[in-house]
């Protein structure tokens, strides 16, 4: 309010926190008595914290106030923010596409560290679960800081839904997800070499390189719808195969590999590849691998050629 006790709209109402803590923003919510108000999902348990709240209007007067407290640990889950990202190309904040295979980052996500061991995935993984849109979501893996789950095909892209982690009961703040149409992640080492294969499987390797005009596979996960379309937790069909809907742009060293198919990999769960051909006179080396799918890139990786 104004010294003369009249209720101020258009003010900034920021908070700040000595704990580390991002500060934050307040919105108004109630114009008629002046109230802001915003929501802190404190990163860290802090014996001692400091939120100093700052409101800011011209031709007024900056006021200050600080509160005093502590922020106990919490058994609950707690996502992180922008804690949601594509497994295998994990930009965080970035859109995601329906079917990805998404990584979700966090505290107190599962009592345990389990890996899913049958087809089709289970929705509940010593006794973690996740919804996404209102859709429990296969598990391929849970532990305490990061859980891997499906985002279901099914959610419409270019929307915005909700994140939820439940463990044993205990329910998690909803984190809300941006979906796209494509989201392309290669698999790779941590190196950036790409995890791929002969056309007889075997993997390619420094010992064991791609050759110019050999066709190759590669592996993915988030390239979105296909045709025919996937039910969330379905494994992908042998025939007819699931075509990507939005087929993929791939280059070895700036030349064109010619992809001869691009869609779900049979017998999986939103996993995909690439069937490509080397290029014709690829030179020897370590080369960049690119994959471009409709307005989004891949990570970037490197597949060793040798001619």
């Amino acid at each position: 309010v104004d010294d003369c006790g009249q209720a101020i709209t258009g003010a900034s109402v920021t908070a700040s926190f000595s704990s580390g803590d991002p500060g934050i923003a307040l919105a108004p919510t109630d114009s008629a008595s002046g109230i802001y108000s915003g929501t802190w999902r404190p990163a860290n348990a802090a014996s001692s914290v400091t939120v100093t709240l700052r409101a800011m209007k011209s031709g007024l007067p900056t006021v200050a106030r600080a509160v005093y407290g502590a922020v106990i640990a919490s058994s609950s889950p707690i996502v992180a923010a922008n804690g949601v990202a594509n497994n295998l190309n994990p930009v965080l904040g970035a859109p995601l596409a329906p079917g990805t295979v998404a990584a979700i980052y966090g505290s107190n996500l599962a009592s345990s560290t389990v890996q899913a061991t049958t087809v089709p995935l289970p929705t509940k993984l010593g006794g973690t679960q996740v919804l996404i849109g209102g859709i429990a979501a296969p598990l391929f893996f849970v532990s305490a800081g990061q859980v891997n789950a499906q985002i279901p095909p099914e959610l419409p892209d270019n929307s915005s839904v909700d994140v939820i982690v439940l463990v044993n009961g205990n329910v998690s703040v909803p984190q809300t997800i941006q979906l796209g149409a494509v989201s392309p992640g290669i698999a790779a080492y941590a190196s950036g070499r790409a995890i791929a294969q002969h056309s007889d499987y075997s993997l390619i390797t420094p010992d064991s390189p791609a050759r110019p005009e050999e066709w190759i596979v590669l592996y993915l996960v988030g390239m979105g719808s296909t045709s025919p379309a996937m039910a969330s937790n379905q494994t992908a069909p042998v025939s007819p195969l699931a075509t990507a809907t939005v087929q993929p742009t791939v280059t070895i060293d700036g030349a064109v590999a010619a992809p001869y198919y691009a869609g779900l990999t049979p017998g999986g769960i939103g996993l995909y590849q690439i069937n490509c051909q080397v290029p014709k006179g690829a030179r020897t080396g370590d080369l960049p691998l690119v994959v471009i799918q409709g307005y989004a890139a891949a990570n970037a990786s490197t597949i060793p050629v040798k001619q």
